[in-house]
């Protein structure tokens, strides 16, 4: 879209500078993140590092303009429903997001009802980071570190996710898999 069809959407394009997480980026140096780097990948060779760091992005974002109550989307989700219709159950929790797997979460629709929680899921991550630096066997990515979060959390709505497969639970939420 030219820039002014974006405006008529209410669009509003931020800076990267003004919302960039210094901390987050020193995290990259100091850890094995710093050479997640994948080569042939136009566009997408920092696709670990940048995973995470939307998310401190958004955490910047929210406590400079002081927003809530804020729905993350990533842009391959389509929704079926109007998300202001979720509000009433998703304002029970701090933050939402859906399984990926038994073992991952996904933030491809995410909620965070205010940054001091977001904080928590960055302390999270850097948590995460840190064992991932430690332990050769762990998976970079922010599904699992959204799952490590989860794990360690009761405040966490999960949406509901469905798969077609007999061998997971249509249960909510997911906490009881063995």
């Amino acid at each position: 879209f030219p820039s002014h069809d974006i405006k008529s959407f209410g669009v509003q394009i931020i800076d990267y500078l003004t919302v960039r997480d210094m901390k987050f980026l020193d995290k990259v140096c100091e850890t094995r993140l710093r050479n997640s780097y994948i080569e042939n990948n136009p566009g997408r060779e920092w696709l670990f590092v940048r995973s995470f760091e939307r998310f401190f992005l958004l955490h910047n974002l929210m406590k400079q303009k002081n927003i809530e109550d804020v729905l993350f989307l990533e842009l391959d989700n389509l929704l079926y429903d109007n998300p202001e219709c979720w509000m009433n159950v998703l304002a029970e929790k701090q933050v939402s997001f859906m399984f990926d797997n038994k073992t991952r979460c996904s933030s491809g629709v995410a909620f965070f009802k205010h940054s001091d929680y977001l904080h928590n899921v960055l302390d999270s991550f850097y948590d995460y980071l840190d064992i991932y630096d430690k332990d050769p066997t762990v998976c970079l990515n922010e599904m699992d570190a959204l799952y490590h979060f989860y794990s360690n959390n009761n405040d966490v709505y999960i949406l509901p996710t469905h798969w077609k497969s007999e061998n997971i639970s249509t249960r909510f939420p997911y906490r009881d898999w063995e």
